[in-house]
């Protein structure tokens, strides 16, 4: 997340989603930036509510991102796991996202960073 906060104390980050579990990154308090950010929905489900977004993001990723893509705002960062960002390929590069930073700890891969690059050009 400190590669984040570093692109967003410069301008370069206009808006965040964090494709991976509600909770697993630090969100505001690591940015210390006041950014558009969301993460998917993970609330306790109600009887006979079904699957939250969290649960239908990790039965069929792609498909909930082609689903999601049709009422977002394009954000300018996309935060989420590796193993999620090798099943999401075809649509990030759709979308005119790229890799841009891996976080990494204790030499273990925790989560890639893309951007796209249209708002890198705005």
């Amino acid at each position: 997340m400190g590669f984040l906060s570093r692109k967003a104390s410069h301008g370069e980050v206009k808006q965040v989603l964090f494709l991976m579990p509600c909770h697993s990154t630090p969100y505001y308090s690591a940015l210390h930036r006041d950014l558009p950010m969301r993460f998917l929905d993970c609330t306790p489900s109600e009887e006979g509510r079904g699957p939250d977004e969290l649960d239908r993001f990790m039965m069929d990723s792609p498909g909930f991102a082609s689903e999601f893509a049709k009422i977002w705002s394009l954000p300018s960062h996309i935060v989420l796991f590796d193993s999620e960002e090798k099943k999401l390929k075809d649509f990030l590069m759709s979308h005119s996202f790229v890799e841009n930073h891996e976080g990494k700890e204790n030499d273990e891969l925790l989560f890639i960073i893309l951007h796209t690059w249209r708002h890198s050009h705005v």
